[in-house]
């Protein structure tokens, strides 16, 4: 099997992360080994390579920045270094590359290719949108930059039948396309923010670097690497659990989590709506508005968490044949039972999702890593002491279980946090 490394390149970017997840996600369905590299051009000549297993990528849509870090490199100019990135690269059979990165990346790749026929492609102008969009959410405008994205699409497409059809360059054509067209959503929002938002407009005395923001920020933003972090652990010794009951038990999970997945993405939705709009209401002191928001979304994600257990509990034994051959009767029937049985406590990972993330948006971090910390410790509990009393059966409400316990948690944490801004504003009035 054919092997492809994913990397960034450069200055880090908001996007990059759910970009290298949708590339190993893809490269996967195309039968490629997927691999990461770490650190950039640096890291590929320094051999810092890994496969990307689903552990690593599970969570990082919702990481800022790019997990897999990044880096210049004056290095990858010499050819010498150049060879050495592509001895690592025929060790682990790697044939071709996926970069994120600005002009410099793509005319290092360019001159790889040149001396070893190493294939890359690029995502080049996706962050500008992604950085810009983000922005102008977070100062309470959501709609604009989806008007932005839908014209982008349009002229994806548009763009798309002139470079393939009219002027015949293929999938280069393609690739032009879509650059283009991402590059002008991002010019887009820059000219609306300028014209929009007078806070924008950078005077000589912000310049200076502020130690009390730099607190602020790191404050907010250790915590929630440090949650995921937690989560990840969570995962893997559930995972090592999975692993111990043999690989029938690993084929119903994964066939059983694909489809969770696709599932929950409303629930991540739901979650980061709520993160941007609690900072957006907190900023504003306007309590109230939190509150309401939160049971409207937590309401939104109840209906929807029934429409899903319903679909599952009927359906679940049949969707699995999407991943599974249908002569693996017992994989399918335990892929059914893992997603009944999560289903049936969708309700509670809507307010995992929901309280957590308006947690965050509300500036306090720290808890929301404590409610990590529970998820942590329940499926720790199963993986470790019940799996090898229970079996499989359990393995199926170490989810369930986990977000209970998270619950548990998040929701006094909400009102405790909700309580702290009323004093806060009080006090300023």
């Amino acid at each position: 099997m054919s092997g492809i490394a994913i990397m960034t390149s450069g200055g880090d970017a908001a996007g990059m992360n759910p970009a290298i997840k949708a590339a190993v996600d893809h490269a996967r369905q195309l039968g490629m080994n997927p691999y990461v590299v770490y650190d950039g051009l640096e890291g590929l000549i320094d051999g810092k390579i890994k496969e990307a297993t689903r552990e690593l990528t599970s969570d990082m849509i919702y990481r800022g920045g790019t997990l897999l870090r990044s880096s210049r490199s004056k290095r990858f100019f010499d050819y010498e270094f150049r060879r050495q990135a592509y001895e690592h690269l025929k060790e682990r059979n790697i044939d071709k590359l996926i970069i994120m990165g600005g002009d410099g990346s793509f005319r290092a790749l360019n001159d790889f290719f040149n001396d070893f026929e190493v294939p890359f492609a690029g995502i080049p102008a996706t962050y500008l949108y992604n950085t810009l969009a983000g922005i102008i959410r977070a100062l309470g405008d959501s709609r604009t930059p989806v008007y932005f994205l839908i014209l982008s699409s349009l002229l994806n497409i548009v763009l798309d039948l002139f470079f393939i059809v009219q002027i015949g360059t293929g999938t280069a054509g393609a690739a032009y396309a879509t650059v283009i067209a991402q590059a002008v959503s991002g010019i887009l929002c820059l000219i609306y923010m300028k014209k929009k938002f007078d806070i924008l407009k950078m005077h000589r005395e912000e310049t200076r670097i502020s130690t009390y923001h730099l607190y602020r920020l790191c404050m907010m933003g250790i915590p929630m690497g440090l949650q995921y972090s937690i989560t990840a652990i969570g995962s893997v010794v559930i995972q090592t659990a999975i692993n111990s009951l043999g690989s029938i038990a690993v084929a119903s999970v994964t066939a059983g989590q694909k489809i969770g997945m696709f599932f929950c993405c409303p629930f991540d939705a739901l979650g980061g709506t709520m993160a941007t709009y609690a900072g957006q209401n907190a900023g504003a002191g306007k309590t109230d508005r939190i509150r309401q928001g939160v049971r409207s979304a937590t309401f939104i994600g109840s209906i929807y968490s029934v429409l899903a257990c319903i679909v599952l509990t009927l359906f679940g034994g049949v969707i699995p044949l999407l991943f599974v051959d249908a002569s693996e009767t017992v994989v399918i029937h335990q892929a059914h039972q893992f997603l009944t049985f999560n289903s049936l406590f969708y309700i509670p990972l809507t307010i995992v999702n929901v309280w957590r993330f308006t947690i965050q948006g509300m500036g306090y971090s720290l808890l929301a890593i404590l409610a990590g910390v529970c998820e942590m410790i329940a499926r720790a509990l199963v993986g470790f002491a019940l799996v090898p009393i229970f079996g499989y059966i359990i393995i199926c409400f170490a989810s369930p279980l986990a977000w209970l316990m998270a619950d548990a948690f998040l929701i006094p944490a909400f009102y405790y946090c909700l309580r702290n801004l009323l004093k806060a504003q009080e006090m300023l009035e």
